[in-house]
């Protein structure tokens, strides 16, 4: 049976806590303080916001000098210049969403009214701090603002994301191993916007003692001896329900144990590089799959339209 337990951290991990202990440190402090104790093959799921924090990340708002260019293309697109600068330094802008149109659209923006916790405060920070939102490429995932986030952090500090979180994730686990004579696995979460979905889901942006993926290539299904695919991005699915349980607000449970999950062991190098090269293709892959899938569909709708064949309701 699997089972999920939160670890309640005895008080808010501040930029300062640095001072008193290391990431590993902390973490097993928590563990101790909750009466935890460690088994077999837990898979420890981490927020990245506490990597960070941890591992002196955080970033002083006052201290970043935007350059002049930058300055000019906040004001250009109503965005913070501190942070725009920040966003650039942290990774590729790919576009900017125009935000505050996209919510001038009459359902969308009662959608979010009806869903929120305080309408008034949600119109403010509209109207005040989502005008348009950089994305950006970092770590092979698409992140609006770079992955920097203001929450949950004390006034005047942004936290970008973790440097290299499957390093930050081995040595969580080589710690916790020489410690506690065990071998688990750790995956470091963020938060995602989901394409065609209303709210957000945590996703794995580096991990550790886990293989990322499983191998189902090919396998048998109910009916047949072979199916095509199969083979799921299992750290995701541990992030999405850790960042579930986990919450996003004042729960203080930015880390979660999934324990009595099957998966693959893996013993890496702490590498991201080598991890992406088994969750993500190559650009190259991708570029080449997104101009053939162009090609092929309008190919295809020229057929369907000379055809004068409908698809769907």
């Amino acid at each position: 049976m699997v089972k999920l337990i939160p670890i309640r951290f005895s008080k808010p991990v501040v930029p300062d806590d640095i001072k008193d202990s290391s990431l590993e440190q902390r973490l097993v402090k928590e563990l101790e303080e909750n009466k935890i104790e460690i088994e077999e093959k837990d898979i420890l799921v981490i927020t990245s916001k506490i990597v960070s924090l941890l591992e002196g990340n955080a970033v002083q708002i006052s201290s970043i000098k935007p350059r002049w260019r930058i300055k000019f293309l906040s004001k250009l697109f109503s965005i913070d210049s501190h942070r725009l600068e920040l966003v650039f330094r942290e990774g590729k802008v790919l576009g900017i969403v125009p935000l505050r149109r996209i919510m001038n659209d009459k359902f969308i923006r009662n959608f979010y009214l009806k869903h929120s916790r305080d309408i008034k405060a949600t119109q403010e920070m509209l109207r005040k701090n989502f005008v348009n939102v950089p994305m950006t490429n970092k770590l092979g995932l698409i992140f609006d603002n770079g992955g920097i986030d203001g929450s949950n952090v004390p006034e005047g500090f942004l936290v970008p994301l973790p440097k290299d979180p499957c390093l930050s994730a081995k040595k969580i686990r080589d710690y916790i191993r020489r410690k506690y004579n065990k071998n688990v696995a750790v995956v470091v979460t963020d938060t995602l916007s989901v394409p065609n979905r209303t709210g957000a889901l945590d996703v794995c942006v580096g991990c550790s003692g886990i293989y990322p993926i499983t191998v189902n290539e090919s396998g048998p299904d109910l009916f047949k001896p072979n199916k095509f695919g199969g083979n799921v991005v299992v750290v995701d699915a541990v992030a999405a329900i850790g960042g579930a349980v986990m919450g996003g607000n004042t729960e203080l449970t930015p880390v979660i144990i999934v324990r009595g999950f099957e998966y693959k062991f893996w013993e890496d190098k702490g590498d991201c590089e080598e991890y992406q090269s088994i969750i993500s293709f190559p650009m190259r892959s991708k570029i080449k799959a997104g101009f053939y899938t162009v090609l092929n569909t309008i190919l295809f709708k020229l057929a369907q339209f000379f055809l004068f064949l409908k698809s769907g309701r």
